[in-house]
């Protein structure tokens, strides 16, 4: 069984014998494949880099430690291939910048961001590799491909250049810790002297207190920054879970001249409107209206005064996120339900050939099970009653947008004559195995028509542009609809990517026909163990879906 695509990123090389390329990332590992014949090109493989192998050296030295010392040093967190046994940082997410001339790639275990040259031969050449002081939840780069926008996980948001200067800038904080990326200066802070002493400590308890305390805070202090060009632009309270960069031009921008704003979003269900640099530190607006946290933001490029944003209650919001007023509030549990009643109503198999497993947690919790037609008949009224009880334990249950991608129909339908207006969201949820179309009009308003099943759980997809197609990365270990329970070794091989098009008369389907992807699948990535342990099944699982860690528990709750 092979290692699911957890991030996507679609690049476009040109050239007669060019044309785009799909990078696939599984685990520490990212393929390279040219969509125009389904080769594959040269893999990458993070956990070869000379700098992620220097800083887990770092971080496992000095495990063993005397009582007597201090306490050991936070260890860097990594996860080992199940497989091969091998250290290497998970890929978190990848975006390509404009021209699609460079690559840049953020990894969670090693806090690093990775820019990445793209040869014209489709292999990934690394430019540079920077460590950030905390891990990076999401990126965004600057229209002009100079800057890098990047958004932690204690709220801060900073800028760096894609290009860093040859030359490191001066480091001026105390105590700097060595490490990849980072120096080490000695610590100059005064030594702390208790009020307390031997003379005026009698009992052997309190003595001892006073000799830890001497020992713990005379420590040369450690504090580790970056010793490269970067700089700090805004901050929020809570953890940072998408950031989104947009340009206004003169006839868009509210104060009559361009203007860049960035929009962040975070844990505690709030989407900040600052101005863009040098002035980010002011504030324009907030747009407020979520119940849960705000996963993903959505700036389709042909209405960027239009946000669309989703979370882990389960809704899409549309927004003029310039005034903050909220234009329009979907429920996707509505969506959800009419794709779940589907595949019970067909009494079909999975979609990958299997007997359709329980959907646990979103049609009746994990006792739920399938109602043949023939007991439907039997008992109608006992019936009516167990399908309201599940479609209560639906709603009841909260789900979580993980990705909004927009594609303008006005590029969709460039050959036709006149101007099309409008374009196509695509939705996904985590744990469902399905995509979920919208229309959104120029007047901003989001209409919704139809769901794609597919063959697992969405991960990621990649567009393409104005092609009318995009690639989607399904998990083919956990079954569908499911994101706990793992599924049976398959019978045969199951594809990792799928491909679905659009037609003419604008509905998308699962492009089953095409040889392309159909190459795609038979290469790429690496095999793992069919029978993981606890451990080893939990950290794929944070790896695939991430969103579920940042529902806040009751002791959180305000």
């Amino acid at each position: 069984m092979r290692h699911p695509f957890q991030c996507l990123q679609a690049c476009y090389i040109p050239g007669p014998s060019r044309g785009w390329i799909v990078l696939a990332a599984a685990r520490s590992q990212i393929n390279s494949f040219a969509l125009y014949d389904g080769t594959l090109l040269p893999t990458w493989d993070i956990s070869t880099s000379k700098g992620i192998t220097d800083a887990l050296s770092h971080s496992m030295q000095s495990v063993e430690r005397c009582e007597d010392n201090p306490p050991p040093e936070k260890r860097q967190k990594t996860i080992c291939d199940p497989m091969e046994g091998r250290w290497g940082a998970a890929v978190l997410t990848m975006t390509a910048t404009r021209n699609h001339r460079n690559v840049v790639v953020v990894t969670g275990e090693d806090k690093c961001i990775r820019v990445f040259k793209l040869e014209e031969n489709g292999r990934l050449s690394l430019l540079s590799e920077r460590c950030m002081p905390k891990r990076p939840c999401a990126i965004a780069i600057t229209p002009d491909d100079s800057t890098i926008l990047c958004a932690d996980k204690f709220g801060d948001v900073y800028s760096i250049p894609l290009h860093p200067s040859p030359q490191p800038t001066e480091v001026v904080s105390e105590g700097i810790k060595a490490g990849p990326g980072r120096t080490q200066t000695p610590s100059t802070s005064k030594k702390f002297v208790p009020a307390a002493n031997n003379l005026t400590v009698h009992t052997a308890r309190n003595l001892k207190a006073l000799k830890n305390q001497l020992r713990a805070t005379n420590q040369p202090s450690e504090k580790t920054a970056p010793d490269f060009e970067h700089q700090l632009l805004l901050g929020h309270v809570s953890m940072l879970t998408d950031i989104a960069f947009v340009t206004l031009d003169t006839s868009t921008s509210p104060h009559g001249k361009p203007c860049s704003y960035i929009l962040t979003a975070d844990r505690d269900e709030h989407i900040r409107v600052s101005r863009g640099p040098p002035q980010a530190h002011v504030i324009e607006t907030f747009c407020l209206g979520h119940k849960e946290f705000v996963s993903k933001l959505c700036i389709p490029h042909w209405l960027p005064r239009t946000l669309i944003s989703g979370g882990g209650d389960g809704f899409l919001c549309v927004w003029s996120w310039a005034s903050g007023l909220a234009l329009q509030k979907v429920d996707m549990r509505l969506s959800v339900d009419e794709y779940l009643n589907s595949c019970s109503r067909s009494g079909r198999k999975n979609f990958v050939g299997q007997a359709k497993p329980k959907l646990e947690g979103l049609t009746g919790g994990p006792g739920s099970s399938e109602i043949s037609s023939e007991d439907k008949r039997e008992n109608p009224e006992e019936n009516t009653q167990r399908d309201g009880k599940a479609h209560e334990a639906a709603h009841s249950h909260k789900l979580t947008v993980s990705g909004i991608w927009s594609i303008s129909q006005t590029e969709l339908n460039r050959d036709m004559e006149g101007e099309v207006e409008g374009g196509d969201i695509l939705v996904a949820c985590e744990g469902i195995s399905a995509i979920f179309v919208f229309t959104l009009s120029m007047d901003s308003m989001l209409t919704y028509r139809d769901f794609i099943p597919l063959k697992g759980n969405v991960l990621d997809v990649a567009t393409f542009g104005g092609e009318p197609f995009v690639i989607v990365s399904v998990d083919t270990l956990h079954q569908q609809n499911s994101t706990s329970t793992v599924s049976d070794p398959p019978s045969q091989e199951v594809a990792l990517l799928q491909l679905l098009s659009r037609s003419s008369g604008g509905s998308w389907s699962d492009d089953i026909d095409a040889g392309k992807i159909e190459t795609l699948n038979q290469q790429g990535s690496f095999e793992i163990k069919v029978g993981l342990g606890d451990s080893q099944s939990q950290v794929l699982r944070d790896l695939l879906y991430k969103y579920q860690s940042l529902r806040k528990q009751e002791y959180e709750e305000e």
